[in-house]
């Protein structure tokens, strides 16, 4: 799709109208800043589209920021149809299960790491993140935790004998970009991070250096 397909309504309202497709019920409309949308998938664009081709949907099909490619539906879509015009589907979207195990090692911003499980009972803990489009390493805080049980788990081991579980869906970042778990192969290279910390201790219940000790190692070194 080109941008000039879209129709700006807002900085952050892009419209698809309703003449795009001539299957269209009603235009496609998604919530996204420019520089978020020229990074949304193409084929997640196509589902919303095919959204609001559905009988009965009332007045838009939506999109909010985080839209990506689902099993059917877009995943961050939404949509509304009427009575007795509309449809119900119940596995329109599939599933998106990109998890990986409560045990998996985070590193935190102060250099230790723990159990990503662990972090759910925390308050705005900084961890280390990866912004891809800097290319950088950056801190970041959980925002939302979710758990659910999966049909199946998959795990690797990598010729460093680090370890990691995670869902099939689960992508990797590899020379190739990221990668989905399960489409990974015997000798593939994926992405660690060098830096894995030193086990989390949970701090002493006592002061280890006060004013009074600052005081007299300055006094000692002829600082005043």
């Amino acid at each position: 799709m080109q941008k000039s397909d879209f129709k700006k309504i807002t900085g952050y309202l892009w419209e698809i109208p309703k003449s795009f497709r001539s299957d269209m019920q009603v235009p496609a409309r998604i919530y996204a800043s420019e520089e978020i949308l020229g990074d949304v998938e193409e084929d997640a664009i196509k589902q919303v589209i095919n959204v609001a081709t559905l009988p009965g949907i009332v007045k838009y099909s939506l999109a909010m920021p985080d839209i990506h490619t689902g099993y059917g539906f877009v995943i961050g879509g939404v949509a509304a149809t009427n009575f007795p015009e509309g449809m119900i589907s119940p596995g329109g979207i599939g599933y998106d299960q990109n998890c990986l195990s409560g045990d998996t090692k985070v590193l935190h911003s102060l250099g230790y790491y723990l159990p990503m499980k662990s972090l759910e009972k925390k308050d705005r803990e900084e961890i280390k993140c990866v912004d891809f489009k800097k290319d950088k390493i950056e801190n970041s805080i959980p925002f939302n935790f979710l758990r659910k049980e999966t049909p199946s788990i998959l795990k690797i081991t990598t010729k460093t004998r680090r370890e990691i579980k995670a869902t099939p869906e689960h992508p990797f970042y590899t020379p190739e970009g990221m990668v989905e778990l399960r489409k990974l192969n015997l000798r593939d290279k994926i992405a660690i991070y060098s830096f894995e910390g030193v086990s989390y201790k949970k701090p002493l219940n006592r002061v280890i250096i006060d004013e009074k000790d600052v005081r007299g190692v300055l006094k000692k070194a002829g600082i005043k």
